[in-house]
Formats: C-alpha cells, structure tokens, sequence
C-alpha cells in the first residue's frame, strides 16, 4: 500500500538555517571441531551501477581527486564515494546475504534556494519467512534476507536508490555542488556521503510500509481487515494513544500519531538518548522523539528523528552538514531486526575456580550472534553444554529438551554443514 512504493526521502537542502538545510575450549569436546572455526562476518553491500555510457555513475566530466577520493572523473568519483557510504554500513551490519543496491543519478530538479538531494526504499518486502522474529510483520527486502539466511526475492536487487544529477549543475542550489571527497569536509558544499548514508539507511528498514498518511497497515491475506504491520511500525509510540503502540492502533489512532510531535516516540530497547549521546529531542524516559508535524509530509513524516535532537544526527530530516556518525541509526535499525557487528563483544568474569561469558544475544542455533549459523555456533553451544559459557534456552537448546547439551551442538553443526534439519529452541 501506499508508501510502500514511496521513495524515503533526504527531504531538501536549502541554502539558510541549520534546519532547513538541506554501526581454552573444554579438552572432551574438542575433537569434532578441530579445524572447523568460522569467524562473525560483516555484510557486503554491494552497488548496481544502473546509469547508461556517459551519464551519472559514468560521467565521464574530468575531476580532480579530492578528499580521499581518487576518482578523477564525476562518475567515477561518485561510484566511490556511493560504495564508500556503502561499505560503512557494511561494516556495522551483519548478514551471511549479500545487499544489492541498484543506484543511477537522476535530474530532479531544484532552484537557488531548495532541491530535493535524492531518495531510497526497499525494492520488495516479506512477511512470515521462516526465520521471522514476528508473525504478520513485514521486513524489508535486505533485512527479511538476513533474518531468512536466504535471498528470497534472487532476480531482484534488494534496495533501489536516486540521486539528484541536478545538484552538479547550475539551477539546484545555485552555486553548490555536491562534495564528492570522504573526509566530511565538504565546507559550503553538500556532504554526498552524508546524503548516501542516510538514503541507504531509508532502505535498510528505516522506512514504513504501512500508509502512515490514512494510518492503513499494509494489506495481507492472513489479515484481510487490519493488514499486516511492518519492523519499523513496531517500533513506534505515542503515550497519549490508547493503545499506545502504533502496530496496535486503529488507522484513525495511527494517522493521528503521525502527526504528533513530540509525544511521538521510538520505543525500541536499543536505540535511547543514553546510548546515541543526546542531550536533546528525547522524552522524559530517554526515548527519541520523532519527526512528527501536525502537517503530514509523506516519505517524511514518522521515518525521520526530531529536528530538535541535539547533536545533529543523520536521520533528520533535512541535510544539516556532513554526519557520518551512524551510531543513532545503526542502533535504531538494531532495534528493527538487524545484528551489528559490534555485538560480538563478550564480557568475561573470572573465579578462583572458572571462567563465564555472557555471551550476546543471537537467534536460535546463533549464539555468535553473526546472523549465520557455522561451525563456530556449534562450539559455542558445547561449551555451553559442558559449563564453560552461559547461552539461554532460546539460543542453544536447538533440539526444544530443556537443557543444553552436547546433543544441541551436534545438531547445530549439522545443521551449519548443510543437513536439512529444524532447529527448534522453543524451551526458550
């Protein structure tokens, strides 16, 4: 429905004001791993370079390299900045899928004063895969994949992306151009990897699929007259509502919420003004609070933070300057489904008599927390077994018996050589 197929969009730049412009093993169990470690891996982000010979990503208008950027053509010079922003992200996220990105420059026009910088959504979505954390709930394209473990849309890239041609010429913005260098130094010009990271998180999941304008969910057969909510939705709040979560709400409940800044809030665990360093636009209880003007702005309203949030942030709605600071948005697509690499980090207390590790909260059978299930997972889980970490139900006991053995270790190694089996953590 609707803003499904809504670009999520950098809003526009402008040219006055800071807010209008525009991520030693137990000896008895070591002899069937031996050799059989596989490290937590980072995603791979890859671009699709859609534009035709001689325009966009192919421009090839001479240019010299600038700011780290080494390109010495434009299009050349934009294809590196675009994977550059890329491979940030890439770095932050984890999933065994990779992420196509189909990407192309477009004139979108603009004048001296305001143009809009470019726009991002997700190419498809998928509801109730196996491996989905919520029944009746739609995930992005890229998102569903690392929670599925499988590409499930193959003939199809996963997140669609456009930039703004015009801003390199002379009717957008007068005389700025975009700043194509990778050092956030773009003085008066527009930061493009700035731009980049913002679009490409829009396709990540920071994006609703529900038409937030009306307040309809998305439609779905297995729920033909309230539709199926999505990651992002659930994630949404408004305490003057009763309910209060938007993914409960009725359409008229849900439109209204949208449009009520600042009791519109993110309610996800992860992401808080604590964690992201905010001393402005959060609630009392350290929640952020979201863009939400009385005047609903479609592909803008709801899928964007505060203008109010102090210090600047890369998901406000407008173009501030240059933020390559994706701690704030990386947490809050935590907080929708995604592992980050970052939560590989173990904390390790030691005894006189043993050491424990508390180990990061992963999917069943995926206790390295890397959102795929290896050889690595297995040891893990027999370590678990034999007493040498701590894993929850919900993570080792694969095989659903209430405990955690040396049985659910070699079920999780077949499992990650290939054998079709179930893993079931259902005590958990």
């Amino acid at each position: 429905m609707g803003s499904m197929n809504a670009p999520s969009q950098f809003a526009r730049i402008r040219n006055c004001g800071r807010h209008a412009i525009v991520s030693t093993f137990a000896s008895v169990a070591s002899i069937a791993f031996i050799g059989l470690f596989s490290s937590a891996h980072a995603a791979q982000v890859t671009i699709v370079n859609l534009d035709s010979v001689d325009e966009g990503l192919n421009d090839p208008t001479s240019a010299l390299p600038t700011g780290g950027n080494t390109g010495t053509t434009l299009g050349e010079q934009r294809l590196i900045a675009l994977q550059y922003a890329a491979d940030r992200w890439a770095e932050l996220l984890r999933s065994p899928v990779e992420i196509l990105v189909d990407a192309r420059f477009n004139p979108m026009g603009g004048d001296a004063l305001t143009a809009p910088v470019g726009f991002a959504n997700t190419k498809s979505s998928h509801r109730d895969f196996v491996g989905a954390p919520a029944a009746e709930t739609f995930y992005v394209a890229a998102l569903a994949n690392r929670l599925a473990r499988t590409d499930l849309n193959p003939t199809n890239q996963d997140i669609r992306i456009r930039f703004n041609s015009d801003v390199d010429g002379l009717d957008a913005l007068g005389p700025r151009r975009f700043y194509y260098g990778l050092d956030a130094a773009p003085g008066a010009d527009i930061d493009f990897v700035t731009a980049a990271l913002h679009e490409l998180a829009h396709g990540l999941g920071f994006v609703d699929l529900a038409d937030l304008e009306i307040g309809e969910n998305r439609a779905c057969p297995v729920q033909p007259e309230e539709g199926c909510t999505d990651a992002y939705l659930r994630n949404l709040r408004d305490e003057t509502t009763t309910p209060a979560q938007l993914s409960d709400m009725d359409s008229q409940q849900r439109s209204s919420a949208v449009r009520n800044e600042p009791n519109l809030v993110w309610s996800g665990t992860s992401a808080s003004g604590t964690a992201a360093g905010l001393t402005g636009g959060i609630d009392l209880e350290d929640r952020i609070i979201l863009h939400a003007p009385a005047t609903f702005a479609p592909a803008v309203s709801a899928v964007h933070v505060t203008t109010d949030v102090s210090p600047a942030q890369l998901m406000e709605p407008s173009y501030t300057g240059a933020i390559h600071d994706l701690v704030l948005a990386s947490l809050m697509l935590r907080d929708t489904g995604w592992l980050l690499t970052p939560d590989t980090t173990t904390t390790t207390t030691t005894s006189t008599t043993t050491t424990s590790t508390s180990l990061p909260q992963g999917e069943c059978g995926d206790p390295s927390g890397d959102g795929d299930i290896t050889s690595t997972d297995a040891l893990i889980t027999l370590n678990a077994a034999v007493g040498l970490v701590e894993c929850p139900l919900s993570v080792c006991d694969v095989d659903a018996g209430g405990t955690v053995t040396s049985t659910d270790a070699v079920r999780v190694l077949r499992f990650a050589v290939g054998e079709d089996l179930i893993l079931d953590c259902g005590a958990g």
